[in-house]
């Protein structure tokens, strides 16, 4: 090892500023008595001492590989030569030559009569990508795929995707088990749901997931459906929809509507058009509607003619829950108040919510009940839903605030935040009320996302990050009271 240092000169010691490593190495040897001493034994074990030259390449190479622990000694033998650095350049460039691959990817286009396409693949670079196994032959250095052309992706890892390729690419994603790309793919579908009023692309792409078995699209779909439930009543497509999809919303608490007095009205228009109705009408929540709402129901036969005992049993025991405090629910067990019929939905009328708009002279969000030149007024509800609580109000407020871009969270990181709604919490609290208040994020007046305010503070992701490229549109708190169950 010393010999072939010595011999080629071509590194640069870290120890040394510069100059030839031979020349350094046999200075060093000169100069260091243990390795003039080493020479010296090594030569004769037996002889005196007697002068010698410096054995050059033979007695260093020996000498380094024997003894090199020395310290006087190891610090000059200490050489860098370090390109690993280069590793992600040269696999760019294997992949963009497309030389000496070791793998053919064949491609038939489904459904087509066009010549096959191919991909010169390397072996190395899919088994970097463990959602690339389906390209991988267990023998053999041919795959065969019957897909469309974008399978590229496995291998590289990149790809563009238009508005109308996505369910494309979510098929493929299915087919083939790609979770991120099919994650991917319910995110961009998120973001066109509000270029369509209508919301029929929305109960195409629903009836897709179903075929597809994509529990989770179903889940971004049916979300976004109760999300904007009060918008979908207005449209055609209401009225289209299936008796199933329809209980699949009913059962949702995030169905955001002005009231469950208005979600009453809309299923019982979706009625008319519709002949199956069971098990629909026991979803509305009783519990939320006023008093003098469930009185009206109780004389009002058309809207439970498949179930009418039923129907008024839960009209008595929201009764109940308008007028018996809690502690006697409680001690008797009348209901069971955990079930989701005492929790309400997400009621953006004026009792329960308040909102703010976005004022393009201003370019600021202020309230839409404006008090003189105060931007953000405080509003007003009830205690707690229970008509026992009727007089009993708590005062609000509900503001916008942008946060300094140095600023820090517990939730998120300063770059993923905008700005910040201020929900202020009541100075007096009950023990036995608690607040799982919202705040709904609209995009072109679309419900497209929704906050937890948790401590009076609802923190909002930036406009980069959502599905809103454009800017929020306005903004909705809803006051969500509840009994606590575990006092």
């Amino acid at each position: 090892i010393g010999g072939l240092l010595l011999a080629q000169g071509a590194a640069t010691p870290e120890s040394s500023k510069g100059g030839n490593p031979g020349q350094v190495l046999q200075e060093a040897f000169q100069k260091a008595p243990a390795v003039r001493e080493a020479a010296k034994t090594e030569q004769d074990n037996n002889e005196n001492e007697r002068t010698q030259e410096p054995l050059s390449h033979l007695l260093v190479a020996r000498y380094a590989m024997r003894h090199c622990t020395m310290r006087d000694f190891t610090k000059i033998l200490t050489f860098l030569l370090d390109h690993s650095g280069g590793f992600s350049e040269d696999f760019g460039k294997l992949y963009d030559s497309q030389q000496g691959c070791d793998l053919n990817i064949i491609v038939l286009v489904a459904e087509k009569t066009m010549e096959p396409l191919s991909l010169c693949a390397h072996r190395l670079i899919l088994h970097t990508n463990h959602e690339a196994h389906v390209l991988l032959p267990e023998s053999g250095n041919s795959s065969t795929l019957q897909v469309e052309e974008e399978c590229l992706y496995f291998y590289s890892r990149q790809i563009e995707i238009s508005m109308n390729s996505v369910k494309c690419f979510h098929k493929l994603a299915v087919a083939y088990g790609i979770a991120s790309l099919q994650a991917y793919c319910n995110q961009i579908f998120l973001s066109i749901f509000p270029l369509d009023p209508s919301f029929h692309v929305h109960l195409e792409l629903y009836d897709y997931s179903l075929t597809s078995g994509d529990a989770q699209l179903q889940e971004v779909i049916l979300q976004y459906l109760a999300w904007n439930f009060e918008a979908l009543t207005r449209t055609e497509a209401w009225l289209a929809l299936s008796s199933e999809k329809m209980k699949a919303l009913l059962s949702r608490t995030d169905v955001v509507i002005e009231s469950e007095w208005s979600l009453l009205k809309a299923l019982y228009h979706w009625a008319r058009s519709n002949v199956t109705t069971r098990g629909l009408w026991e979803k509305i929540r009783f519990p939320m509607l006023l008093p003098e709402q469930l009185l009206e129901l109780r004389f009002t036969l058309a809207l439970h003619k498949d179930g009418e005992n039923k129907y008024q049993r839960n009209i008595m025991d929201a009764l109940d829950f308008h007028t018996v405090p809690l502690k006697f629910l409680r001690q008797y067990k009348l209901h069971d108040l955990s079930s989701d019929s005492y929790v309400p939905r997400f009621y953006t009328g004026s009792a329960w919510s308040r909102h703010l708009v976005y004022n393009p002279s201003l370019q600021w969000f202020i309230s839409d009940h404006l008090d003189g030149s105060n931007l953000f007024p405080p509003f007003e509800t009830s205690k707690h839903p229970s008509f026992l609580f009727k007089t009993q109000n708590i005062s609000w407020s509900f503001s916008y605030q942008v946060l300094p871009t140095n600023s820090q969270t517990d939730s998120s990181s300063s770059s993923d935040i905008s700005l910040v709604l201020h929900h202020a919490l009541p100075d007096s609290s009950d023990d036995a009320i608690q607040y799982e208040n919202k705040a709904l994020l609209l995009c072109q007046n679309f419900v497209i996302d929704v906050v937890n305010i948790q401590n009076g503070t609802a923190v909002v992701p930036s406009v980069a990050s959502s599905a809103c490229p454009n800017g929020y549109s306005s903004f909705v708190a809803v006051v969500r009271p509840v009994y606590k169950l575990n006092t």
